[in-house]
C-alpha cells in the first residue's frame, strides 16, 4: 500500500521533504504540490515528476491521504484550518536548555538532526552524555515522521506524533513560560501517553 501525499509550501525548507519522501520511505509517494508562487510550485513539480495545483485544488484532491505544510508560520493557520500539519521553518537556537528540579536536560537544536544529547542530574558534577539508540536516520530525515504517520494509518496503529501528544507539548510550553514569569511551579492537568521509540538498528527503506 501506497499513502499518497501532498506538500503545500516549496520553500527552501521544501527540497529535503520532497527528496525523502520521494527517494527514502517506498511506502510513500508525493503526487502534487502548491505554493503561493506558481512557479515555484511548477518547478518543484517538474523536478519530481508530479502536479502542480493551487492550494485549494491540492486540498480538494481525492488521490491525496496526507497534506504536508510547509508554508511560514504566519500562512500556518490558514492553511491549518483546513487540514493539520506540523514543520519548524527556521531557528536561531543553538541548543536547547530544559531545567526541572531534579536536574536540566541539553538537547542539541532539532533543525541540524545531530549532536549529543546530555543530562546533568541535581548530584552530578558535570554533564554526561545519554547513549541513544542508533538507526539509519540519524542525518537531515525531515519527512521521517510523515512516513511513519502513513505506517500507523496503513498498519491501524497509534500516532506517535498524536494530536493528543501535541496538545501536551504545547501545555508543557505555554507551561513553561508561565511558571518563569510567575516563579512557582505548574501543575499540568493534560497528559499522553509516551509513544512507542523507533526500533534501534532502523534499516532505510525497511517497514517498522
Amino acid at each position: 500500500m501506497i499513502t499518497r501525499i501532498g506538500i503545500v509550501g516549496c520553500g527552501n525548507i521544501s527540497s529535503i521533504y520532497f527528496t525523502n519522501l520521494t527517494k527514502r520511505f517506498p511506502w510513500v509517494t508525493v503526487v502534487a504540490c502548491s505554493d503561493l508562487s506558481a512557479e515555484r510550485s511548477l518547478a518543484k513539480a517538474q523536478e519530481f515528476n508530479i502536479a502542480s495545483c493551487t492550494t485549494e485544488e491540492l486540498l480538494a484532491r481525492k488521490d491525496i491521504d496526507i497534506v504536508v505544510n510547509l508554508t511560514t508560520p504566519e500562512l500556518h493557520a490558514k492553511v491549518n484550518s483546513m487540514v493539520m500539519s506540523f514543520d519548524v521553518w527556521a531557528s536561531t537556537v543553538p541548543r536547547i536548555e530544559i531545567h526541572g528540579t531534579k536536574g536540566s536536560l541539553l538537547v542539541p537544536d532539532p533543525n541540524g538532526f545531530g549532536g549529543p544529547v546530555k543530562i546533568r542530574r541535581h548530584n552530578d558534577t558535570d554533564w554526561v552524555d545519554v547513549s541513544l539508540s542508533s538507526h539509519s536516520y540519524g542525518d537531515n530525515s525531515r519527512g521521517i515522521g510523515v512516513a511513519d504517520m502513513a505506517l500507523a494509518i496503513q498498519n491501524k496503529r497509534p500516532l506517535r506524533a498524536s494530536g493528543i501528544m501535541a496538545a501536551h507539548i504545547l501545555d508543557v510550553m505555554v507551561s513553561f513560560e508561565e511558571s518563569s514569569k510567575n516563579g512557582k511551579a505548574i501543575h499540568l492537568t493534560s497528559t499522553c501517553d509516551k509513544p512507542m521509540a523507533l526500533p534501534a538498528g532502523l534499516v532505510e527503506g525497511k517497514e517498522w
